[in-house]
């Protein structure tokens, strides 16, 4: 019993080394899932803390779009070598239509649904991650008819619907960290927000850290909202 002990561990070591070796330097695709369950359940099922985010992370990295991926073929000259940056993938390759599909049957709203490439190595850096419905400095709504599948900047955005970080890193398994913030309009009652320079908006936030195997569908949970992130071996 011993020694098929120590075999089996040996082959789990073997397994974990082989597929560390696979992955170093290559890269990987995410799928980045977020959807919210707002009602009247949910909202009132605690007492939330009352602030707002800013839109301000100097520490993040931000997306190479998809646009300026295809303008210099930034993904087709890094195929298993290092980037730089993360890069957006278009809209027609983003897949996971049958999850997306099953979300909005049970009444989800997809406030963003991206997928981008970055290298699978062990990395503290973090990537700014924004979209939905954009505000202004006070929390006006801007027509900006909200793309679920890109994160582009907009004149005059100083608050997003979402907003905040995640982190991806590798070691042995892939590590997860969210660090997202859900804003949405909140009544003020009687008070008048613009004559008392308020803004009407109140920031959730959604903090947790996971990890994850490759094509395993991880799962982030919030009363308000969730996320979903899935990461895979990216092929061209």
């Amino acid at each position: 019993m011993k020694k098929l002990t120590s075999l089996l561990l040996v082959l789990l070591l073997l397994t974990s080394s082989s597929f560390a070796e696979d992955i170093a330097g290559k890269l990987i695709k995410v799928n980045l899932i977020v959807f919210s369950h707002i009602n009247s359940d949910t909202y009132n099922s605690e007492n939330w803390p009352r602030l707002l985010l800013q839109n301000n992370f100097p520490d993040a990295e931000q997306f190479i779009t998809a646009k300026d991926a295809e303008s210099n073929n930034t993904l087709a000259n890094a195929n298993n070598s290092f980037l730089t940056q993360p890069v957006l993938i278009p809209a027609d390759h983003i897949g996971l239509p049958a999850t997306i599909k099953r979300l909005k049957r049970e009444g989800n709203h997809i406030v963003l649904n991206i997928a981008w490439v970055q290298s699978a190595v062990e990395t503290n850096h973090w990537i700014h991650i924004y979209g939905g419905q954009a505000y202004n400095n006070k929390g006006q709504a801007l027509e900006n008819a909200p793309n679920v599948n890109t994160v582009e900047p907009i004149d005059n955005a100083q608050y997003w619907e979402l907003n905040g970080r995640i982190q991806i890193s590798y070691n042995r398994f892939f590590n997860i960290g969210l660090r997202l913030y859900l804003t949405i309009p909140q009544a003020m009652g009687d008070i008048d927000a613009e004559k008392y320079n308020l803004i009407p908006l109140y920031s959730y936030p959604l903090i947790s850290f996971h990890r994850s195997k490759p094509d395993q569908m991880t799962y982030f949970d919030h009363p308000l909202f969730s996320a979903l992130v899935l990461i895979s071996p990216y092929k061209t």
